[in-house]
């Protein structure tokens, strides 16, 4: 109720600063007036009726304003207090529900992280799974995990085509002012698309890390569509496959790392990189299985 009275007094709050203003700025002619039309009949006791006088007309200017202000009040709070009150028990009955079933959420947020600690293929899967899908690409990618025991996590992820992700021209500002398009040149792109998927794999292995306390290996494979020269059809290839241990991971620093010069320099990764940036064709990874029959 204090919000409904506090709200109609502000609605009103200038009319009654207007009526306590005129108020004031009459007090010499009521005061003043009264005051000297009775100083001859009564002589110093025209002072007490001026100021009696005054009061009351005070009283005339404002009791008015204060009674339709309190009888505004009323039937807004006739009007809206029970509509109010209906959403004040409903958000109660919210809370006592909340509260009656965090206990049991607690339980099974313990249980599931005492699941997570202890390795459990299916908890950790699921948990690698939901964080996977948590991430926001500024493009359509799809992944597939599996995690078939409490160290390794499999994960394969299907990579946007280079034209989609990669412009084919860039912006050069001339002397004059102007704004140019120039065509970039196939290994400038090349080299742009490799930094981004290299990102993207260890965006992929950090996050499997995070979400999985006991996992010590995050396998990465990629593939993107591409149209094969002579039929024009159009087939997955895999682009690159990497590992990357708990160790190397933990040592990242997002600001710093150069993804390109991690997926390169292992020689557990399999990838065929050639001069001008271009990432060929390569065997899909031998533990195709695994994330096949993953559910």
């Amino acid at each position: 109720m204090s919000g409904i009275e506090a709200s109609v007094r502000k609605d009103r709050g200038w009319t009654g600063i207007g009526l306590w203003g005129f108020a004031v700025l009459m007090f010499p002619c009521v005061f003043g007036g009264v005051g000297a039309s009775l100083q001859n009949a009564i002589g110093n006791w025209s002072i007490l009726f001026a100021l009696i006088a005054y009061v009351g007309f005070v009283a005339l200017c404002t009791v008015p304003w204060k009674r339709g202000t309190r009888a505004l009040i009323a039937k807004r709070i006739e009007t809206e207090w029970p509509e109010r009150w209906n959403a004040l028990q409903s958000d109660y009955q919210a809370y006592q529900e909340e509260s009656t079933a965090w206990p049991e959420r607690e339980r099974e947020r313990a249980s599931w992280a005492r699941r997570l600690v202890a390795g459990e293929q299916e908890a950790l899967e699921e948990t690698v799974s939901s964080s996977l899908e948590d991430l926001d690409f500024p493009f359509e990618t799809q992944c597939r995990v599996a995690v078939p025991d409490s160290e390794n996590a499999f994960v394969l992820v299907d990579l946007p085509e280079i034209e989609d992700v990669i412009p084919e021209v860039r912006q050069r500002a001339l002397k004059n002012g102007t704004v140019k398009e120039v065509r970039r040149t196939k290994t400038e792109r090349n080299a742009d698309y490799l930094h981004l998927i290299a990102g993207i794999a260890l965006l992929l292995a950090r996050t499997a890390m995070g979400a999985g306390p006991t996992l010590r290996r995050a396998h990465v494979a990629a593939y993107t569509q591409r149209r094969k020269r002579g039929t024009g059809l159009v087939a997955d290839e895999y682009v690159y496959e990497a590992v990357f241990e708990r160790p190397e991971v933990a040592g990242w620093t997002p600001s710093t790392v150069d993804p390109v010069q991690v997926l390169t320099a292992s020689p557990r990764n399999r990838l065929d990189l050639r001069d001008n940036g271009e990432l060929k064709r390569i065997d899909p990874p031998g533990w195709m299985a695994e994330v096949s029959e993953s559910p």
